[in-house]
């Protein structure tokens, strides 16, 4: 397949027309996978926009902090760009593919983190510019099924957190879908154990900030989950908890 083609199969913007190419993405993005060079630079345009607008005094603490801003969100939009050229050259499927994916999740979820205090702002797309799984991950396959199970109860409901569709009881967050992971809410013993035995790693949303009960379970632990998400929604609910 040639370059061009395969760019063009893959989801990079024709040269002929840059507006045909945007009105045929779909309006709402369900997987990485489907992220797009476009998605990356309309974000960046976004944010330059949002910090041109800003006004401060030159050398300013304000204007450092728009500038390290401004340096930050180029550098991570130039290194989605550079990661999705590697995955567009990979076979879907292959450890290859799925190594740039995974990079190309853990940035766009940092740069949404930034982007998303402006999202009360027009222009903010908030049927793309989300948190999404990968379309080949485990936990894609799993939350789906484990939600509409659960969605039925009395005291069960989702609601949007962090750009996912989380799971809640009596109100309260349990577990949410995170990349090719299941964030669960567990006692900080039981968590703990998780993260020793390298079933899971501390959840960290893309700020560096993580709580000792939030783990993110890795999906070579997927056997685990279901009990997992039991355990969590009982520890929510105020139930004892084995390990807890």
């Amino acid at each position: 397949m040639a370059s061009s083609d395969r760019n063009r199969q893959v989801g990079e913007p024709p040269t002929d027309s840059v507006t045909e190419f945007v009105a045929s993405l779909p309006v709402q993005l369900d997987f990485i996978d489907d992220l797009t060079t476009w998605d990356f630079s309309a974000v960046g345009r976004f944010v330059e926009a949002r910090l041109g607008a800003v006004q401060a005094p030159p050398d300013s603490d304000v204007d450092v902090m728009v500038h390290a801003l401004s340096v930050g969100v180029s550098q991570i939009v130039s290194t989605l760009w550079g990661d999705w050229e590697h995955r567009a050259h990979s076979e879907p499927g292959s450890e290859e593919y799925r190594r740039y994916n995974r990079r190309i999740g853990q940035n766009w979820l940092l740069l949404i983190f930034i982007v998303g205090g402006w999202r009360h702002v027009p222009g903010f797309d908030h049927l793309r510019w989300r948190s999404v799984p990968s379309r080949t991950s485990e936990v894609d396959r799993f939350y789906p099924a484990q939600r509409e199970a659960l969605v039925g109860e009395p005291s069960i409901a989702t609601k949007q957190m962090l750009g996912t569709s989380a799971l809640c009881v009596d109100g309260k967050v349990f577990t949410f879908p995170w990349l090719d992971r299941l964030v669960v809410k567990l006692p900080a013993s039981l968590a703990a154990e998780l993260v020793a035995a390298g079933h899971a790693e501390l959840f960290d949303p893309g700020h560096g900030g993580t709580h000792p009960m939030w783990v993110a379970v890795f999906a070579s632990a997927s056997d685990r989950w279901t009990e997992l998400t039991q355990q969590a929604r009982a520890f929510v609910a105020g139930e004892a908890v084995s390990g807890g």
